[in-house]
């Protein structure tokens, strides 16, 4: 059983039932991987080091891209979708999902829904930016990983992390 924290609700999401999910585990080093999840089921793709393009099924998906720049996507449903150590292009979908970036500049896209962001704050204070490009006031929420001083401007729409401007 696994539970994660799911957006907009007040305790966390449990995947219990994993009969007939689909595991996706790409340890593979260079070259890349295109995968496309199964819909009406759980997708779990875990990527490796190459440039990966994925997107997920209409149910909860879990993609984590690894090393490489990659492009994934979860699709419908409500999903976990991960950024890895490259410059990826991190998509949730249609549902309430978690988009979370990783080293690399990244580009964060929801989609729709009441979503989360997720950011760490010693890659920005180490220049690694990334960008959310449809982030909704009052649906979705940002959280900063690593830091206590976190500020927002509505006017720029910069976050001020540790006093530096990202």
């Amino acid at each position: 059983m696994a539970a994660i924290l799911s957006p907009g609700s007040t305790g966390p999401l449990f995947i219990s039932d994993f009969e007939g999910a689909m595991f996706f585990d790409s340890p593979q080093e260079g070259g890349g991987v295109f995968a496309v999840g199964q819909e009406d089921q759980t997708n779990i793709f875990i990527f490796g080091d190459g440039n990966d393009v994925a997107a997920g099924g209409d149910e909860v998906d879990i993609l984590m891209a690894g090393a490489g720049d990659d492009n994934i996507q979860g699709a419908g449903g409500t999903d976990f979708v991960f950024g890895g150590l490259g410059d990826d292009i991190v998509r949730g979908g249609l549902g309430d999902d978690v988009v979370v970036g990783n080293e690399g500049s990244d580009v964060l896209i929801s989609g729709g829904g009441s979503d989360i962001y997720e950011f760490f704050a010693d890659q920005f204070l180490e220049g690694d930016l990334d960008i959310i490009l449809d982030f909704e006031v009052g649906s979705d929420a940002i959280v900063v990983v690593g830091s206590t001083d976190v500020s927002y401007d509505a006017f720029t729409g910069f976050l001020s992390v540790d006093g530096s401007e990202v």
